[in-house]
């Protein structure tokens, strides 16, 4: 695919889930390369890795921080961020549709991105 230069990289965790240990349930998240380009695209890497430590996500990202080139077909392009400002609009809305009665009060904050 496309080679792109980048600003900068370094490790990004995903969001969490539970998974069943033998102690029983617990919050677990992927980590992944996520490099930054000049004009403030974001980029994520495919491949997961479990732990924040580990050596090949360690070494991967050196490898990237020293040629600071990607290549896009190893890479997915994130959205762009909500601005504060949007989600503060957001969260009024569902805080008015809560008082209202359409939304309950368990449910007011769901599906807005908190970065």
């Amino acid at each position: 695919m496309a080679k792109i230069e980048i600003a900068s990289v370094c490790v990004g965790e995903g969001p969490t889930y539970v998974e069943q240990a033998e102690d029983g349930p617990r919050a677990v998240w992927d980590c992944f390369a996520a490099a930054t380009t000049a004009d403030g695209r974001d980029f994520v890497h495919l491949v997961p890795f479990r732990h924040r430590t580990d050596g090949r996500l360690e070494r991967l990202v050196a490898r990237i921080d020293a040629v600071r080139v990607i290549d896009t077909a190893h890479w997915v392009e994130l959205e762009p961020r909500t601005s504060l400002e949007e989600r503060w609009g957001m969260m009024a809305q569902q805080e008015n549709e809560v008082r209202w009665g359409i939304r309950s009060e368990d449910d007011m904050y769901h599906g807005i991105p908190y970065a």
